[in-house]
């Protein structure tokens, strides 16, 4: 893999290491291990722990899989990181998305994939407290519980959603990280145009 620190190849990791990768490709396929999780290699334990976290995340909770991945990847985007959209436009594919509805989430449009009201709202306060948490209001949680009937469980999961991928955006971009051969999602065939933009139901400040 494309990487700034020198890291074995998979085939070629001994010790904490190799049992990390092991864990993870007993779960994804022999060779399936992302750069991220390729990079947490050289922290095996720590990195262990992330990927049981994730799971835990993913797999439990009051939200869908579908959603928390669907906004990763926006999350990605967002973030500029490229090598995370492969990664999880890949991930999501595996769950029935097609390209074109990776296409619409990279361009923060998830109407393709049919999300509630109360998900979309979910969704708008992600792309506010990703770019500037500081910002999320009071009145922000108050319109997502009294109006749209979410949750304080599933606003957290929402914002721990955040708050996972833009650590796997930072580890990967900033160690160098690149897509992997196994990635399914077609990066180049993306065109970013510009589509009218919804409005947002997260409250304005």
């Amino acid at each position: 893999m494309k990487s700034h620190m020198d890291l074995p190849e998979i085939a070629e990791a001994t010790g904490k290491r190799k049992e990390l990768y092991d864990r993870i490709q007993a779960e994804r396929g022999e060779g399936h291990i992302s750069s991220v999780f390729q990079a947490y290699g050289t922290l095996p334990e720590v990195g262990m722990q992330i990927f049981d976290s994730q799971n835990e995340l993913l797999d439990s909770g009051r939200l869908s899989r579908i959603f928390k991945v669907a906004l990763m990847v926006a999350m990605s985007e967002v973030n500029k990181s490229d090598p995370c959209v492969s990664y999880l436009g890949s991930i999501i594919k595996k769950m029935g998305v097609t390209d074109e509805q990776v296409d619409a989430i990279r361009r923060l449009d998830v109407t393709p994939l049919g999300f509630s009201e109360k998900e979309q709202g979910l969704f708008d306060l992600a792309i506010k407290a990703n770019r500037e948490a500081r910002k999320v209001t009071r009145q922000d949680w108050d319109h997502l519980r009294d109006d749209l009937g979410a949750t304080d469980e599933e606003i957290m999961e929402t914002l721990v959603s955040v708050n996972t991928v833009h650590n796997f955006n930072l580890i990967t971009c900033a160690t160098g990280g690149g897509k992997e051969a196994w990635y399914t999602y077609n990066m180049e065939d993306y065109e970013p145009e510009e589509t009218e933009p919804g409005k947002s139901s997260v409250a304005a400040e």
